[in-house]
């Protein structure tokens, strides 16, 4: 079965971890609610193994950050939500520097360095826009690790939230497991989280205002410690406040795209938001794109 290949896998990579013996662990996750509950699940399993974890968010992989972290020699490094599709860049900085793993979702490309392994589930047969998000593949890595990490099951689901099809493929096979377990409860048509009393899809509401919005504002922090503590009255404040500046930037923005409709070159529609998101994580711009299609409905943008 390719789950079997999976954890075949998982299992030497984890033999190389246990081998390097790290006291300490760099996380690189991605800004979205999948990003962050993969840095908490994989935080968390990191911690309970008595290696001391540090996170750093970021909105996408940029060249000459990826040259930074990996300037120096005998870091473990974890790409969680991302790196897949740049695990080639990644090589090229790593030159076998160090022990680097990607537990992701997204296409990938090739490693070119042994010492970057890409558990990206999509390389044993699955498919990342439909079975399984990047907290799925940093559950099964946690799983793996230590058994005892399936207390972690709710945050694979919770990433899982950003999939339109819902739960399905090895997402289905984790809710069932999380659903025997108590780690989550059936509500309704909806899935509440046992001890947050929480549903899912309102803890992924939160954590995609939290990351992106908060981005600059220590918002993925407080998303991570909310994956894993549940959501604290501060938190609840922020994620409000947050919320109005948001909602405040998407209607000053859409009033500008009526006002002054999209700009054209012969092969590009185009606007300026200027710095209406300023403060906030790139992606509040792919709210913005995504309102041209809006757009044109309404108002019939030629």
């Amino acid at each position: 079965m390719q789950i079997e290949e999976f954890n075949q896998k998982a299992n030497e990579v984890i033999e190389e971890l246990k081998a390097a013996k790290p006291k300490e662990a760099m996380i690189s996750h991605h800004d979205d609610a999948d990003g962050l509950c993969s840095a908490a699940i994989t935080k968390r399993a990191l911690e309970r193994e008595e290696i001391k974890v540090k996170t750093f968010c970021l909105e996408k992989i940029y060249t000459d950050v990826i040259e930074d972290i990996h300037s120096k020699a005998g870091q473990t490094i974890f790409y969680v939500d991302m790196g897949s599709p740049h695990a080639d860049l990644i090589s090229e900085c790593n030159k076998g520097r160090n022990l680097t793993i990607i537990l992701d979702h997204h296409d990938p490309k090739p490693s070119k360095d042994p010492k970057v392994l890409d558990l990206n589930l999509e390389h044993f047969g699955f498919k990342g826009e439909t079975d399984f998000s990047g907290a799925t593949c940093c559950y099964l890595f946690a799983k793996a690790l230590n058994n005892t990490n399936q207390d972690l099951s709710h945050l694979a689901l919770v990433g899982s939230c950003e999939i339109p099809q819902g739960f399905q493929g090895i997402n289905k096979m984790i809710l069932e497991q999380a659903l025997k377990n108590g780690i989550v409860q059936q509500k309704s048509k909806n899935f509440e989280i046992t001890k947050f009393k929480i549903r899912l899809h309102s803890l992924f509401s939160k954590l995609q205002i939290l990351g992106a919005v908060g981005y600059y504002e220590g918002g993925p922090e407080i998303g991570i410690n909310a994956c894993l503590e549940g959501l604290s009255k501060d938190a609840k404040d922020r994620v409000n406040a947050l919320e109005i500046r948001r909602k405040e930037a998407n209607r000053r923005l859409l009033g500008r795209l009526y006002r002054e409709r999209l700009k054209e070159t012969r092969h590009i529609q185009w606007f300026d938001a200027g710095s209406m998101y300023a403060g906030m994580g790139v992606a509040r711009a792919r709210y913005a794109f995504a309102q041209i299609s809006v757009l044109r409905q309404s108002v019939k943008v030629e």
